[in-house]
This record gives structure tokens, C-alpha cells and sequence, in this order.
């Protein structure tokens, strides 16, 4: 293939095959961020009980 391209400068694509791409993360930021709180919901709660409501 590469011989082919020098001597005549044509590209031969009868082996490229298109293969899909996936751009999904497997781990979303969302999920890290539960990851590193431990899973909890200790954090809302604590901010909820500092804020007093009006």
C-alpha cells in the first residue's frame, strides 16, 4: 500500500473499514463526585441544617 502511494500517489482504501466511535465516558463526572463523597447524602444534609431558612 505504501508502495502504491509513492509510485503513483494514489491512496488504496479496499481495506479501510469504518469503525463507530463512541465518545460516551464509561464514568461520568456526577458519578466521581458520589464516588468521592462516600456515596452519601451527609453533605446536603450538613449544608441544609448550617443555612437557616427564612
Amino acid at each position: 500500500m505504501v508502495d502504491t502511494f509513492y509510485l503513483t500517489g494514489e491512496v488504496g482504501d479496499s481495506r479501510f473499514v469504518p469503525q463507530p466511535v463512541n465518545l460516551r465516558p464509561s464514568t461520568t463526572f456526577a458519578e466521581m463526585a458520589r464516588h468521592m463523597m462516600g456515596q452519601s447524602n451527609w453533605v446536603a444534609t450538613a449544608c441544609r441544617r448550617a443555612r437557616p431558612h427564612p
